[in-house]
Order: C-alpha cells, then structure tokens, then sequence
C-alpha cells in the first residue's frame, strides 16, 4: 500500500521555551563622556543547557492538534559575544548579540536540519555600589 501526506489548515501557536545557565567572561574598554560610562565588553558564553521544551496547540476544522515535548538535543554550547552598557551614576541599559557554535538539531532526520543560537539581550541595569 501507499501512504500519502496531505497538508491541513490549522491555526495556533507553539512556544518553545530555553533554560541555561550562562558564565560569561569578558575584556572590555570603558569610555566615559558627560557623566555616562560605555562600556563595550567581548567575550565567550558558556552556556550549560538545562531543559528545552515545546509546547503547543493549534485547531483545524476537524480536529486539535496539540505538542508537549522535550526538545533538549545538547548539553552545552559556546558563544561569540558582544556587549555595550550604557550607565549614569547607578542606572544604565545594555544590548548584546552572541551567535553560538552548537547546532541543535544535530542528528535529526528530514527537514532543515541546522539551528544555531543567535541571541539579541536588552536589559536594565542598577549598579550596587
């Protein structure tokens, strides 16, 4: 017999949510100008991979479809970042940009199979001392 695959309109969303645990060395060049430190830092993410998970749901005009799967392929990865901090006196912001060397679909069979991290940060910074 033959089997045949026919596509299905479905509408939904799935997420797919990350957890490591990052250490992050660096060198970097402060430049202070009016009162404001920039701080441009280069370094290495070593990234310790604790869980991977997708899950999702999506409705067709017959049925739902729905994921809950763990998508954890490696254990660790190792990415290139950069990094300018914007600070006055105690409060700042920053964005970063690493791109990682792991390739997470490793080993999967049919389809694209190379995905590697690119990760853009933002965040907001308030210096203790």
């Amino acid at each position: 017999g033959s089997t045949s695959n026919v596509g299905v309109e479905a509408e939904g969303q799935t997420y797919l949510n990350n957890s490591f645990i990052n250490f992050f060395p660096s060198v970097g060049y402060r430049l202070s100008v009016m009162s404001f430190d920039f701080d441009l830092d280069l370094g290495l993410d070593f990234a310790n991979c604790l869980s991977i998970k997708e899950k999702g749901e999506a409705e067709s005009s017959s049925r739902t479809y729905t994921t809950d799967a763990d998508r954890k392929t490696i254990e660790n990865d190792v990415r290139s970042r950069i990094q300018l901090t914007i600070t006055r006196n105690k409060i700042g912001g920053y964005v970063g940009f690493s791109s990682g060397l792991r390739n997470y679909k490793e080993g999967f069979v049919g389809g694209a199979n190379e995905a590697y991290a690119r990760i853009l940060r933002l965040g907001l910074i308030y210096r203790i001392k």
